[in-house]
């Protein structure tokens, strides 16, 4: 019987050690959702308004600029500083696949799928906001019964779905990569921690 060679053996052995180092530099989805929460308490000030809005402005500019604030807020982010203010709390980053700032191109296909539901809700708002009903509207409740209306819940409820799914793949991938990852070719990896990559 021949013993292995320890010299391969010892190989094998660093060669896993560098791939779950490698690994681990792909953020998961735990860390992702902490850093959406973060965006999320960020943006609740504008939701703040929006209610405001709603039951006392009643105004079709402020709903529509405070949705679009909302739909470009983590597109322009990413493009900008690679990072949402949630993702840049906790060191973490979206680069291309060769590791690469984001072109805005990029980073609009990857939040492709966050900015239709927000589309579909300003839409369900304007729907709203052309009929005699907005000016009926003196509680946010008030404007809850109205806002539902059946086609954008439906789209809502589908696109929800969707991002659902597209996310859940993070947990499986390797590389975590959600759908909408892998739709841009992208990454979300610890910050810097493949800043020496190009030149090894």
């Amino acid at each position: 019987m021949n013993d292995a060679d320890p010299s391969l053996v010892d190989d094998d052995i660093q060669g896993l050690h560098e791939k779950a180092e490698h690994d681990r530099r792909y953020v998961g989805l735990g860390t992702r959702v902490v850093a959406s929460l973060i965006d999320g308490v960020i943006l609740s000030t504008l939701f703040v308004l929006m209610i405001y809005n709603v039951v006392s402005l009643k105004s079709g500019v402020v709903v529509v600029l405070v949705q679009l604030a909302i739909m470009l807020y983590k597109p322009l982010a990413e493009w900008e500083k690679g990072a949402t203010i949630g993702k840049m709390v906790l060191g973490i980053q979206v680069v291309r696949s060769d590791f690469q700032k984001l072109s805005l191109k990029d980073s609009f296909l990857r939040n492709s799928i966050f900015i239709l539901p927000q589309f579909n809700t300003l839409v369900g708002i304007m729907i709203v906001f052309v009929t005699t009903r907005f000016e009926e509207i003196v509680e946010f409740r008030d404007f809850d019964i109205a806002y539902n209306e059946p086609i954008t819940s439906a789209i809502g409820s589908g696109l929800l779905l969707i991002q659902f799914v597209v996310i859940i793949a993070i947990a499986v991938d390797r590389r975590k990569q959600g759908l909408h990852d892998k739709l841009a070719d992208t990454l979300v990896v610890r910050k810097g921690a493949f800043q020496n990559k190009n030149a090894e």
